[in-house]
């Protein structure tokens, strides 16, 4: 059955809106402004900051390779706890304000919600998400939803450790619950509940599963590092789903500012429009981009619907 569009986008907008006046008591806002010019000078700055920064002194842009890919998140996995704040900070964009914030995994809580919304909404039993890293979203699902399946394929295998060792721990589930448990119509599990999800390795351009074998499939941030592989990722995406598949990721249509879109060209990151979909049977059914977001690219929420799916398993 197609999606309907409309509530979903609205519950999205209202639930993104709630969950940032919950979370952000320490935001420090640099600037809070109206839509407009002072938003678009305070990114022009910080990006301005960025160029010379990043591409004047390092010469040619990067070129995101598999295996430097895997490198990268080896290293990453192995040596970030998540439940340690960093105190990376990272500005933003939100309503029309740019603000600066301490917080590890504060932009992962949104996308989230995001999809339990959607989850929701397709009442999906099973579930993949392509590219789990660390088994931060897939962990929080399961805790949303004990009665559904849930698998994550990861390249690394510091990913896939870190994921079960976090699976197991009951700190990290009562914080998740605690933070979630007002933005979802249902009752959320208890932290001791066993959770139905499963962590494997794997290539996404060559993954194991049977065709058809999900109801949904889901990326994120993970087709942003796969550009160079991605027409392979999209068409293992389309056969082992038959019913939807959904991509927070950095499209161009959300990007449409030419400085974003030279950002993502430099760090060689995703960067198709949501129409480039259609090549592998997946028809986009909505697209929404309200998320709190980086100054310099901007990801937004895909859903497609898989077309020409056999009546019977196969």
């Amino acid at each position: 059955m197609p999606v309907q569009s409309g509530p979903l986008i609205r519950n999205l907008e209202q639930k993104t809106s709630r969950l940032f006046r919950a979370i952000t008591e320490n935001v420090r806002w640099r600037n809070r402004v109206s839509k407009g010019v002072g938003v678009r000078l305070e990114i022009a700055k910080t990006y301005a900051e960025r160029i010379a920064k990043r591409y004047l002194s390092n010469g040619a842009p990067a070129l995101r390779e598999q295996k430097g890919v895997r490198d990268q998140y080896e290293s990453r996995w192995a040596g970030l706890d998540i439940r340690i704040n960093h105190g990376h900070k990272k500005t933003l964009e939100f309503q029309g304000a740019v603000f600066e914030i301490a917080a590890d995994l504060f932009l992962n809580w949104f996308y989230v919600v995001a999809l339990a919304e959607v989850i929701e909404t397709t009442k999906a039993k099973r579930l993949l998400e392509v590219g789990s890293g660390n088994g931060f979203n897939l962990v929080c699902l399961a805790l949303l939803f004990p009665e559904i399946s849930f698998t994550g394929i990861e390249l690394t295998n510091a990913g896939v450790e870190r994921a079960n060792r976090l699976r197991a721990d009951s700190v990290f589930r009562r914080t998740a619950i605690g933070r979630l448990s007002g933005f979802i119509d249902r009752r959320v599990s208890d932290s001791t509940e066993p959770i139905n999800v499963e962590f494997v390795r794997g290539d996404a351009g060559a993954m194991s599963f049977p065709s058809y074998s999900f109801d949904l499939v889901f990326t994120v941030l993970a087709l942003e590092q796969m550009n160079r592989i991605k027409d392979r990722v999209l068409a293992e995406i389309a056969r082992v789903t038959r019913g939807q598949s959904v991509h927070i990721e950095p499209f161009l249509d959300f990007n449409r500012e030419w400085f974003k879109r030279l950002h993502l060209g430099n760090k060689d990151y995703f960067r198709s429009e949501i129409s480039y979909l259609r090549q592998f049977s997946l028809e986009p059914a909505f697209s929404w981009a309200g998320f709190p977001d980086k100054l310099h690219f901007s990801s937004g929420i895909v859903m497609a619907e898989k077309m020409n799916v056999p009546a019977v398993r196969v």
